[in-house]
């Protein structure tokens, strides 16, 4: 389960972090919710909300006199509101109108596609599940180049480049149609490539799983400097940002190498081997790869 923003402060030990009541709070919500769907054999998508909230008020987490007004319900957009939305889903409002939308504000942006071609039109629908929207974004990916971006930080995270993300959210469709541009902008990098570029392009091949990609994949991981960041507790300092994108970097092209057939059973044996290693985080994500499939 995961709720709200992510707060972290040199792995949350700074007490400005951990004693700061909404995050006390956050974590009780949470809790809370998380015991409603044992009591219930329910999961997360279908706690009731409500009775949550007025949980919450009755405790004081909540203001009981401003509970109408902060649990307010939005009701579904209606067609003409999708219509207008789709003529610019580059507007962030707009692009949250459609994703209310889900379904429904896919034929308005199809309709906006054959009318006027645009690369954020294209992301809507690939947003929303359409491969409709493949074709345009994946030839948009494939002249753009790949640029520096920003290192494994909180910065980083703060300035996604847009070919990170395009390639992120052209893979969302899971057509096969972008194996081949993902795999040429793989071909690209290195293992000083910028992290989130790299985390993009390898989590899309992933979630396609196209065994097509499979010979690129492995390519990547034999590049120098790619492979031999586990650690099995000997290295302290592994915890850091920079050691710790790298043996990131190994798992997402393990994970997207295993996803996609694997090769020679490189990738079932690197995630194997970071079944050993002390960061928690790590072994979880390639104990849940391996058993995925």
């Amino acid at each position: 389960m995961a709720v709200g923003r992510n707060y972290s402060t040199t792995h949350d030990v700074q007490a400005i972090v951990r004693m700061n009541p909404d995050v006390l709070n956050l974590g009780y919500a949470a809790g809370h919710a998380a015991a409603l769907c044992i009591k219930n054999g329910t999961t997360p998508r279908t706690v009731d909300i409500h009775a949550l909230q007025r949980h919450l008020a009755e405790i004081d987490v909540l203001p009981a006199d401003r509970l109408d007004d902060l649990t307010r319900e939005l009701p579904p957009p209606t067609d003409a509101e999708l219509r207008r939305a789709a003529q610019d889903p580059a507007n962030p409002t707009n692009l949250l109108t459609l994703a209310r939308g889900e379904q429904a504000a896919r034929q308005p942006l199809r309709d906006e596609l054959a009318r006027k071609s645009t690369v954020a039109t294209a992301k809507a629908l690939c947003l929303l599940g359409d491969p409709a929207g493949v074709p345009l974004l994946t030839a948009w990916i494939d002249e753009t180049p790949v640029a520096d971006g920003p290192a494994y930080d909180w910065e980083g995270f703060l300035s996604v480049p847009e070919l990170d993300g395009a390639m992120w959210v052209a893979a969302i469709p899971r057509d096969r149609r972008a194996t081949a541009v993902l795999v040429r902008k793989l071909q690209q990098c290195r293992a000083e490539t910028g992290f989130n570029t790299l985390r993009s392009v390898l989590m899309a091949l992933g979630r396609i799983g196209d065994p097509a990609a499979a010979p690129a994949l492995a390519e990547f991981l034999r590049k120098p400097g790619v492979r031999g960041h586990r650690d099995i507790g000997t290295q302290p300092n592994s915890v850091e940002s920079a050691q710790f994108s790298r043996a990131m970097v190994e798992l997402f092209a393990a994970a997207a190498l295993f996803r996609c057939g694997d090769s020679d059973g490189l990738a079932r044996q690197i995630l194997t081997e970071y079944l050993d290693d002390w960061r928690g985080v790590f072994v979880r994500y390639a104990g849940h790869t391996l058993g995925a499939r």
